[in-house]
């Protein structure tokens, strides 16, 4: 089976809380990988068989997808998607960008941007944004990354939420969902009051100090236990084993508290400028008025 649904993006907006409900409904065959990225960086180089052997349908079975937060901002995502799957109906988030760029960036922080270098999980945010703008900022100028997709797919074959919605409202979010991706819209999963960072709380360092361990523990761990276990035993099962150990809630508390701190003034207002047009494209695309962003 192939997905008649992808969740696109974008990251930090509640798309963990939506794959989570989507992945419960008992008429949903979700991905086995939660976020394959398989129109990314995988694109070409699986064997053949490898994306359909994500989904393992029912018969209860009415709707099959993924989330992958990367489709969004990809160049290629959207003519390759709209190569394999013509069909497919595609669920996008949207949060304030100066909140949701913070929040990316202590996510990122954490896992040193995905480097090899632990230096780079010590970065002040301001550091980051000069090194890492590509991973921080460009996921956020979501009307460039619609404008695009909006290229190959008709608008109808969109369904496009408001992180502040799902706040609001995520009872009527995820029946919404639901509908449009054509499930019984009535279920509700035992999660649904759960959104947001009171499903993943966010978290900052303790310490310099323990932004300097930390970024070394998981430095090391990446490097020489976690990815010759994914080489050996595949990335499926060597997450499994990752999680089964709890591996991220062990460091956490080790390391890092509930929380941020408070953005510099000076740079809430440099971002709020960088993303105040992109904000009004996307307000008139989405006919909702997003003034409030721009704060």
């Amino acid at each position: 089976m192939l997905p008649t649904f992808l969740g696109i993006g974008a990251p930090k907006a509640g798309t963990t809380w939506l794959a989570n409900a989507l992945a419960a409904h008992p008429e949903i065959c979700f991905s086995k990988e939660k976020e394959s990225d398989y129109f990314t960086y995988k694109y070409g180089g699986m064997p053949p068989g490898y994306y359909e052997s994500l989904y393992e349908p029912t018969p209860q079975t009415k709707a099959a997808g993924e989330f992958s937060v990367h489709y969004l901002e990809h160049a290629e995502a959207p003519a390759r998607i709209c190569a394999d799957l013509p069909d497919v109906r595609l669920v996008a988030a949207f949060r304030k960008p100066v909140d949701q760029v913070y929040s990316h960036y202590w996510h990122l922080q954490r896992q040193n941007f995905h480097t090899a270098d632990a230096e780079a999980g010590q970065l002040s945010f301001e550091g980051a944004l000069d090194r890492f703008d590509w991973r921080l900022v460009t996921p956020a100028l979501y009307a460039d990354h619609l404008e695009r997709w909006l290229e190959h797919f008709p608008r109808e074959r969109f369904h496009l939420l408001l992180f502040d919605d799902l706040k609001a409202d995520p009872e009527a979010v995820v029946a919404s969902v639901y509908d449009f991706v054509g499930v019984d819209p009535g279920w509700s999963p035992s999660t649904i009051e759960q959104t947001g960072s009171e499903a993943r709380a966010g978290t900052s360092p303790r310490s310099a100090q323990a932004a300097r361990w930390g970024a070394r523990v998981y430095s090391g761990l990446n490097r020489f236990v976690y990815t010759p276990m994914k080489k050996a035993v595949g990335q499926e099962r060597a997450a499994a084993v990752k999680d089964a150990l709890r591996v991220r809630p062990l460091l956490e508390r080790a390391f890092r508290k509930k929380g941020y701190p408070a953005m510099r003034p000076e740079t809430r207002a440099r971002l709020v400028e960088r993303f105040a047009e992109p904000n009004r494209r996307l307000g008139e695309m989405l006919g909702r008025d997003l003034s409030h962003w721009n704060q």
